[in-house]
């Protein structure tokens, strides 16, 4: 199911363990609309999967089982502070003994395509 999100984008799986695709593809279900969802591994709320956010489920997963970060470590749409101006970041753990203080910022970035379609255009 994840290779049927992704067929159209430029996300590649090389990142990833086969074990881990799978445990995110046995989450996966189809609604009526033909559009695939999953609840959320951190927001335990039903969400569409779209290219990025396979990317960044996979990824969560990853930090959660081979890492062994805790899931209330584990921020979705953060919102960070670059001095003035405010961003928010696809994933961020939190320090263990700080719970406000971020330890790693996950951004999920479409590829680059530099060689794909949309070069192709301009």
């Amino acid at each position: 199911m994840i290779e049927q999100i992704l067929k159209d984008s430029a996300y590649k799986l090389s990142q990833f363990k086969q074990d881990e695709i799978s445990a995110i593809e046995e989450k996966i279900y189809k609604k009526s609309n033909d559009k695939f969802y999953m609840k959320c591994l951190i927001r335990e709320k039903e969400i569409q999967l779209k290219p990025e956010e396979v990317i960044r489920q996979l990824f969560i997963y990853k930090l959660l089982n081979q890492y062994g970060y805790k899931k209330s470590q584990i921020q979705v749409e953060r919102a960070i502070h670059f001095g003035r101006e405010v961003k928010r970041a696809d994933i961020a753990v939190m320090e263990k003994d700080r719970p406000n203080v971020e330890y790693i910022i996950v951004e999920v970035k479409r590829p680059n395509l530099k060689y794909g379609k949309e070069q192709l255009r301009s």
